[in-house]
This record gives C-alpha cells, sequence and structure tokens, in this order.
C-alpha cells in the first residue's frame, strides 16, 4: 500500500516468502503422508499402487502419479503427527533466548550471538525421530536438545560439538539421567563440512538415545532408564556456545522402526496398526483397497484400513536436478522443484518423479524457500535505503516517467520502479538514506566514524600480488566464509556504486585504504586461487577491525 503500482520481482532475487495470514483450524488428519526422496512429503488419500507408479489423491481432489524409485514410504496420517512438525519457517512460535538474537532469514533460523538458544514444543511422539539440517560459516560450538527439560532441570537426551583441548571439534551424543549418564564420540568431520545432517531417534519409555549422521557408517545407540516418573517431553532446544549457526530445517516424525534405521531396507518392509511388522513386496493395490503383497510365506492381501507404514526398498536412485524452491504447507507437506505459475489463488510447482506440477492453494501455503543463490542484479542508481512510515526498503531512486513524472523508487531485486503513494495529508513523506547504520551496539561514543574492514591481513608476493595472509575469525571476511587466506586480492571496489580499482601495481597502503572505510558500508573484492582459476567477485560489509 506505500507504492502506487505493484511491484515485481525476479523470481531468483527471492530469498524467501512467508504467510502472514491467520492459522486456520487444522482438519483431522487422514489418507497417507507419501515421502519422497529429498524430504518431500505430498498428504493425500492412496489410490493405487503398481510396479512403476504410487497414486495419491493430494488437497483439492488432484490425482498425482509418482514414481516408484522417488517414493521412499507412505505413513498413514494420525493427530499424533507422523510428521510432527516440519520447520523451521521462521521465528513464529519459537522462543528466544536472550531476546532478538535470533534472526528469521528466509525461514531458516541464524544466529551468531555466543550462549545464545531457542527452543520449541513440537509435537513429538513418545518414540520420534527428529531430522536436522544445520549449517554454519564458522565452525560452531552448540548443543542440540529433544525432549528438552524445563527450567533449570539437566536436558537428558543431547546431541553436542564442542572443541577438544588439542583445538579441533568433536561432536558428541549424550544420555544423561539423575542417576547416570553415557556419552559416546561421533566421527564426524564438522570441522570441514560447514553442513550437517543428523537424524536423532528417542524412546523416553525406555530412555533410549540414537544418531545418525549423514556421511557416519555407524549408529550410536545409547539407553539410560528413566528416572523417577518424569512425563514425557516433545521440546525442541538449539543452544549456541560460540561460532554461529543456521536451523536450516527441522522434521519431527514418529518412529516406526523397532530399532533406528538409516537408508533403504534391504526388503520393502510393512507395518500393521497393530504393531505386526512383515517383510516382502507391494504387488499392487486394487480399487477395493485390497494390497496384494508377496512375502517368504507366499502371495496374499492385506487391508490398506489395516497399514500404517510401508518402507520401500533399496532400489536404483533416480538423478534428482537441484530444485528452485521448497514450498511448505501449513499442514506439514512439503513439494520442491520449478514454480510453473502463481495464479487463480494458487502456486504450481513441477517436480521430478510426478507426472504433472502440484497445485498448492496459497491459503494453504506456510513459507516459500529459494534453494538457489545468484548474484544480484545491478540497480540503476545509487543504492540506499527509503524510509516509508514503519517500512524500509533497500533500492534506488528512479524517474517516474512512465507514470506522469516525479520520482519512483524501484527495490533491490525488483524488474522496475513504482511511484511513492501517497501517506498522509501533506503528500509522501520519506527519507532516503545512503550510509548504511551500524550496528545497535557498534555506533562510536562521541560521535567518531568507526573505520572497519574485511578483517584481514593483506600482503604481497614475489610476483607482485597482493594476496590474503591471515584472516580473524570474527572478521566480516572469515565471517562471510567465502575467502580463504592465501586467495590473491585482483582488484577492489570501495563503494557500492563505484569501479573495481586493479590493485597489481598499487602500494600497500593505497590497497588497505581501498578495503576500509566506515562500519557497515559495502567494499567488494575480486579474487583468485594463487594457482590460478577463474577470479570471483564477493561483496562484503564492512565489519569492525580487530588487532
Amino acid at each position: 500500500p506505500l507504492f502506487a503500482a505493484p511491484l515485481e520481482f525476479w523470481l531468483d532475487e527471492i530469498a524467501g516468502v512467508r504467510s502472514t495470514a491467520a492459522v486456520a483450524a487444522a482438519e483431522p488428519p487422514r489418507g497417507f503422508s507419501c515421502c519422497l526422496r529429498g524430504g518431500d512429503i505430498i498428504d493425500g488419500e492412496l489410490r493405487a499402487i503398481d510396479e512403476r507408479h504410487v497414486v495419491v489423491e493430494a488437497a483439492g481432489g488432484e490425482r498425482l502419479r509418482i514414481e516408484r524409485p522417488f517414493v521412499t514410504s507412505l505413513v498413514r496420517r494420525k493427530p499424533s503427527g507422523n510428521a510432527g512438525y516440519v520447520g523451521p519457517g521462521g521465528l513464529v512460535g519459537w522462543t528466544q533466548s536472550p531476546e532478538s538474537s535470533w534472526q528469521d532469514e528466509a525461514g531458516r533460523l541464524v544466529c551468531d550471538v555466543p550462549n545464545s538458544s531457542v527452543s520449541r514444543d513440537v509435537g513429538g511422539p513418545v518414540r520420534a525421530r527428529y531430522d536436522i539440517t544445520l549449517s554454519w560459516r564458522r565452525k560452531p560450538e552448540l548443543s542440540l536438545s529433544v525432549a528438552a527439560a524445563g527450567g533449570r532441570a539437566i536436558d537428558p537426551y543431547r546431541f553436542e560439538i564442542l572443541t577438544a583441548p588439542a583445538g579441533g571439534p568433536v561432536a558428541v551424543l549424550i544420555r544423561q539421567d539423575e542417576r547416570g549418564g553415557m556419552l559416546e564420540p561421533l566421527d564426524v568431520p564438522v570441522a570441514e563440512q560447514g553442513r550437517l545432517q543428523v537424524t536423532l531417534f528417542i524412546d523416553q519409555a525406555k530412555g533410549r538415545l540414537a544418531a545418525a549422521v549423514a556421511g557416519m557408517d555407524r549408529i550410536v545407540d545409547l539407553t539410560v532408564a528413566p528416572a523417577g516418573d518424569r512425563k514425557p517431553a516433545d521440546r525442541f532446544r538449539l543452544q549456541l556456545i560460540s561460532g554461529d549457526i543456521c536451523l536450516e530445517q527441522l522434521r519431527v516424525s514418529e518412529w516406526q522402526s523397532p530399532d533406528p534405521v538409516m537408508g533403504d531396507p534391504d526388503m520393502t518392509r510393512f507395518t500393521m496398526r497393530d504393531g505386526t511388522v512383515v517383510e516382502g513386496e507391494v504387488v499392487s493395490l486394487g480399487d477395493d483397497g485390497t494390497l496384494a503383497t508377496k512375502t517368504k510365506a507366499g502371495p496374499g492381501t492385506r487391508a490398506v484400513g489395516d497399514l500404517d507404514e510401508i518402507v520401500f526398498a533399496a532400489g536404483e536412485q533416480p538423478d534428482n536436478d537441484p530444485a528452485a524452491v521448497r514450498v511448505v504447507r501449513r499442514d506439514g507437506g512439503v513439494i520442491t522443484g520449478d514454480i510453473m505459475a502463481v495464479e487463480g489463488g494458487r502456486v504450481t510447482v513441477a517436480r521430478p518423479g510426478i507426472d504433472r506440477p502440484v497445485g498448492v492453494s496459497l491459503a494453504d501455503v506456510h513459507s516459500i524457500v529459494s534453494l538457489r543463490t545468484t548474484e544480484p542484479r545491478p540497480l540503476p542508481g545509487r543504492v540506499g535505503t527509503i524510509t516509508l512510515s514503519d517500512a524500509e526498503v533497500v533500492g534506488c531512486l528512479v524517474d517516474a516517467a512512465a507514470w506522469g513524472g516525479g520520482l519512483a523508487w524501484q527495490p533491490r531485486g525488483s524488474t522496475a520502479g513504482s511511484p511513492i503513494a501517497a501517506t498522509g495529508p501533506g503528500g509522501v513523506s520519506a527519507v532516503v538514506e545512503y550510509v548504511p547504520r551500524s550496528r545497535a551496539g557498534a555506533e562510536p561514543q562521541g560521535g567518531q566514524v568507526e573505520i572497519g574492514g574485511i578483517g584481514g591481513v593483506i600482503n604481497l608476493d614475489e610476483q607482485g600480488f597482493f594476496f590474503v595472509a591471515m584472516l580473524n575469525e570474527e572478521g566480516a571476511a572469515a565471517r562471510d566464509g567465502r575467502i580463504e587466506p592465501g586467495d590473491r586480492v585482483l582488484a577492489i571496489r570501495p563503494t557500492e556504486d563505484g569501479p573495481f580499482v586493479e590493485a597489481k601495481g598499487l602500494e600497500l597502503p593505497m590497497v588497505m585504504n581501498l578495503l576500509r572505510g566506515r562500519v557497515g558500508t559495502p567494499v567488494g573484492l575480486r579474487v583468485a586461487r594463487p594457482d590460478g582459476g577463474r577470479p570471483k567477485q564477493i561483496d562484503f560489509v564492512r565489519g569492525l577491525i580487530y588487532v
């Protein structure tokens, strides 16, 4: 409403979209959750199965034919929640300590404040499976708790990453109770990965905790009988001790199998509603709701109404091209792929393995997160921030001749500008600021300008190239993570809308002056590895200089 014309944005410039509409009362879940490779979940009525396809009637009566190799399992939906939680989808519903220590970045939860935590109730059943994806730029120390305790009580089920006395990081699984505990190190190369996928299995009735980490060839399993009559808990807590962390994804579901299992089983496994587990093959599903199977006992049939879960056997892994977006529904469904259209109150996503694009009502969308990164398109004018009422929009002033003259504002990532709408009886009331303000707490006393940089030492090598000799862990470049010691600095752009200045041939003081500026202002570098290779452009925001 602050702009007179609609704003159109390039899809690859958008990091994420989140619904702010009130959540309607949820209908009782029906049918099955069809779980696909890559983490997608399509909920609906199970209509057919043959040797090549699974057919699901999704919301709105849409029949989807899904290729069998893409399906990992079919899980009956129930009020206790096979997908008790799918997120994080932003900070709504999460508790932070201290306040405002965590940030929402396109639905992901990000923090670089030491000794900060974020937690929420996730509706996990007593036997639960937590699939967690974390990432970072600086190696973190952290504690991740499931079925977490309240108040000052000890969290009994924990996965931790700590720094060993020798200096390297170590991952540890901890099962602890009032009467004692168990601890088991995990062989996880957390220092090199920058990203971690961990699955925690918990059985609160037995005091059992198990962990499986992507890239690790074993599952660590600890059991300590619970002390006293501790009530089941469903709180998830992530505490950052040092470094930085991003909670990319959290999925909580019911742990169905007797033992923790990662990957596909060797044979298809059926779990019946009475708890019986049978291994065999799925032959077909008829229109009468009868499932034809083949087990060690021979061919047979089972009523779909008696079925709780099917986990399909390992097979040939299909190719899965990188998806552009992830759409998360309010009921926990997830679909990743390429957006084909947003029209008629629906967003339509095409995904490999499904015979047609999947439509999701915009009223059912919780969030849309971009899974690709691109270099931002340059704006046609000097970049600043416009403040209109309580909104702040980064962009630039442009000519409003197309709308009859005057000034318009073009936000970053948009295809064109828009005139500013009148905001009061006196017309437009807006402020454009071209010098970004430093972060809260970083403003110097006495009105002095605080000089910042990339947080690194630059030297000259024997070939006359300037190179990064050292990076401070707290500096802007180290926090960004894209530049490494040894990289050659080929050119520097000291202002966001200025030209690049070639570094070779300059004096060292001039190079340092080009890198330095007010804290919070942008600086661009063109760098290359010392052994050659294609140069890359990296844009930073200057941070404090550390000595």
